[in-house]
This record gives C-alpha cells, sequence and structure tokens, in this order.
C-alpha cells in the first residue's frame, strides 16, 4: 500500500535513534507491528481473580530474598508453612 503522509521529524528522528532503524519505511514496518503486538497482548488487569497461587506463596518473600536465595513457592525443595512468611533466610 503506498500512503503520502506528513511526519514530525522530530518524532521520527527520536524512533530512530532510540530504535537503530535507519529507514524510514523500515521504522514504519516496526511501528506497526509493534503496535498489533502491544494491542494483541493481554493486559494483566484481564487475568483479576484466573491466577490460583500455590498454598502458602508470599511474593513479598521473594523480594525481599537475596539473589540466589531459594524460597518456597518458587523453585524451592521445602514448602513453605502457610500462612508463614515461608522462607529460612538463615
Amino acid at each position: 500500500m503506498r500512503l503520502e503522509i506528513d511526519l514530525d521529524d522530530d518524532l521520527v528522528t527520536e524512533a530512530m535513534r532510540v530504535s537503530g532503524i535507519t529507514e524510514l519505511e523500515d521504522l514504519i514496518r516496526e511501528a506497526l507491528r509493534f503496535l498489533i503486538a502491544q494491542h494483541r497482548r493481554p493486559s494483566l488487569l484481564d487475568l483479576e481473580g484466573k491466577i490460583e497461587f500455590a498454598p502458602g506463596y508470599d511474593h513479598k518473600v521473594l523480594r525481599e530474598a537475596p539473589p540466589g536465595h531459594e524460597c518456597p513457592g518458587y523453585k524451592s525443595k521445602k514448602p513453605g508453612k502457610p500462612g508463614s512468611r515461608g522462607c529460612d533466610l538463615n
């Protein structure tokens, strides 16, 4: 499809800079692919109420665990106790 369109020079320049794409035609194709992918990707809000976590899973523990430490509910060999913090950092 051929189309004549006026584009904002600053917008095109910035898009080329951040993407590394130097040809305008390639840049527009990539922008269209990205737009389509963004709209096809399900929103996390659409998943509300549809995800069931493992008993005793505590997402806050994973934030606090040191790098490399395995916590229950995340590749752990020992399950945590429901209601506990579920992670022995000792």
